[in-house]
């Protein structure tokens, strides 16, 4: 017959397990760092010479080097994107001349009260921004926007 489960050793055998994890990840890190900069190096190189050439891909016997463009849209200011995006559109909406004073006014604090803006999360869609951006548009107010260019490699 089995012997009866005990949680206290599974337990220790857990934490046990997952320290191990985290020795080996801690030291594989450690390994992988100088290879992973020598290789942002290469990639800033590469770079260079396509810049240099004036192309956008370059291609040899072992693989294609080509200019790949990073974007990163972030969150930089809460509160200017919230008006931007919310508060001023409902405020502009609320100035229409056929809405009465006293009823917008009623109507934006009953928004400000009811509208549970705290579900939100502080995040932006990438491609919305994008799309703006293609259109001419500049980036929404609060909004941070990056591109970087670096090095892809296909291999031959």
């Amino acid at each position: 017959m089995n012997a009866p489960v005990n949680m206290d050793m599974i337990v220790e055998a857990y934490i046990a397990t997952r320290d191990e994890i985290k020795r080996l990840e801690k030291e594989l890190e450690d390994k992988l760092k100088p290879l992973k900069e020598f290789q942002e190096n290469r990639e800033l190189y590469m770079l260079g010479l396509l810049n240099s050439a004036g192309c956008q891909n370059m291609k040899t016997k072992h693989g294609t080097a080509y200019v790949l463009t990073k974007e990163s849209v972030t969150m930089g200011d809460w509160d200017a994107f919230k008006s931007w995006a919310i508060e001023s559109p409902l405020a502009k909406a609320l100035t229409r001349d056929d809405i009465p004073v006293e009823v917008r006014e009623e109507v934006y604090q009953a928004f400000k009260q009811e509208a549970h803006i705290e579900f939100l999360t502080h995040s932006v869609a990438k491609k919305a921004v994008q799309e703006k951006l293609e259109e001419g548009e500049p980036v929404p107010p609060g909004v941070n926007f990056v591109q970087v260019k670096t090095v892809g490699i296909r291999k031959g």
